[in-house]
């Protein structure tokens, strides 16, 4: 850690090395976890409840972190309706599909009726059997939108992620099912 300049380089080489986006270029997931994982997994949670997303980046630049270590911080975003810190968390690498106790950030998402966090983690997911995912309970993000009274919410979320993964596969060749 340079005490003059604030910049950690325990997880940089040197600065020569860097790409003109350096700042960008160390906020990313690392394939295994250290010892502290808890302590930056609390780290992350606590900084993404807050919609703290200086915070968040700094957890992201100055510890190893794995795409596991981003659920909680994910989840709770997603709880809380932080759109750039999940917009963040899933540019350095976040599951989309991430898990909090028993359920994934999209539950999360519509148990709070935080529309641009759900459209946000649909556009990230890969395919639409992640976005019909259930709970510990048999929920899907869909069923916690339609508990809550927003079923024209409900509605528009699902017919946006259908036609996100019929235009990926029509796209890539596949033959359509729901233009047909």
């Amino acid at each position: 850690m340079n005490m003059e300049t604030g910049k950690n380089y325990g997880r940089i080489p040197n600065e020569a090395t860097l790409p003109d986006n350096a700042e960008e270029a160390v906020c990313m997931c690392v394939q295994e976890e250290k010892e502290d994982a808890d302590n930056v997994i609390a780290a992350l949670k606590l900084r993404a409840s807050w919609g703290d997303v200086d915070g968040v980046k700094h957890v992201l630049r100055s510890c190893y972190v794995s795409r596991r270590m981003t659920d909680d911080a994910l989840c709770e975003a997603a709880a809380f309706g932080f759109e750039h810190i999940i917009i963040l968390l899933l540019k350095v690498g976040g599951r989309p599909t991430a898990t909090c106790g028993d359920k994934t950030a999209l539950h999360w998402a519509c148990q709070n009726g935080h529309e641009t966090c759900i459209r946000i983690l649909v556009v990230s997911m890969e395919n639409l059997s992640q976005f019909y995912i259930k709970d510990a309970r048999g929920l899907t993000g869909l069923d916690y939108l339609r508990s809550n009274d927003e079923l024209a919410k409900a509605d528009r979320i699902e017919e946006f992620a259908k036609l996100k993964f019929e235009t990926k596969d029509f796209l890539a060749g596949k033959s359509p099912t729901l233009l047909s």
